[in-house]
C-alpha cells in the first residue's frame, strides 16, 4: 500500500522538485525506489536506491533486490557481468514515448517487469515524465511462473554447458527453464 501512497503523493508534483518532504516521510525506513526523468539525460533513483545512470535518448537499468548493476570489469563484454545482468529485472527509459496518434506524451516513461505505481511529474503544465514507485524486495530475478513450472522438466536447450540460475527452489537452465543438476 505504501507504494500506491507514495506514487499518489508524487502525482503532479513539478520538476524538478519531484521528491518532497512528504514523499520522503513515506520512503523513510521502506525499500521503496523512485524512478524518474532528469534532463534529457537522467534515470533518477530515489529512497532504497540514491543514484543516477545517464540515458540519453532512452536506455536502461539492471537491478536486483539489492540495488542496481554496476560493471566492476574494465571489459565492457565482461561474460561474469554478463550473467548478472542474465539475472537481473531490467528499467528501460523510454525517451519521448508517442501515443497512437503520433503525439509526443511525455519526456520520459518506464517500463519493467517489476510491479509497480506510477505517477505524473509536470513541468509548466505539460506532463514532463511518467515515473514509476516499486519497492527493491520486489526486484527477484525473472523465472518462469509457478504454473509453468513442473518438478518433472529437465533442462532440453542441448547445451553442453547450459546457463544456471538458482531461483527459490533449485537450479534452472536459463535457455529453457528446465533444471540442471
Amino acid at each position: 500500500m505504501k507504494r500506491e501512497k507514495l506514487a499518489e503523493a508524487l502525482d503532479g508534483q513539478e520538476y524538478p522538485g519531484v521528491i518532497t518532504p512528504y514523499a520522503n516521510e513515506i520512503m523513510e525506513g521502506t525499500d521503496l525506489v523512485v524512478v524518474f526523468g532528469g534532463s534529457d539525460d537522467l534515470m533518477e533513483f530515489w529512497g532504497a536506491i540514491n543514484d543516477e545512470l545517464g540515458c540519453y535518448e532512452g536506455g536502461r537499468a539492471f537491478l536486483t533486490n539489492r540495488g542496481l548493476l554496476e560493471n566492476e570489469c574494465e571489459e565492457d563484454g565482461c561474460p561474469y557481468f554478463q550473467r548478472e545482468i542474465d539475472r537481473a529485472q531490467r528499467i528501460d527509459a523510454i525517451w519521448c514515448p508517442k501515443d497512437k496518434n503520433g503525439q509526443i506524451i511525455a519526456s520520459w516513461t518506464y517500463e519493467t517487469s517489476i510491479p509497480h505505481s506510477t505517477f505524473r511529474a509536470m513541468e509548466d503544465g505539460d506532463i514532463y515524465c511518467i515515473g514509476i514507485v516499486f519497492n527493491l524486495s520486489d526486484a527477484l530475478p525473472p523465472t518462469k511462473s509457478h504454473t509453468e513450472h513442473s518438478e518433472a522438466e529437465t533442462c532440453t536447450c542441448n547445451r553442453s554447458d547450459p546457463i544456471p540460475y538458482m531461483p527459490i527452489m533449485g537450479w534452472k537452465c536459463r535457455q529453457c527453464g528446465g533444471h540442471v543438476d
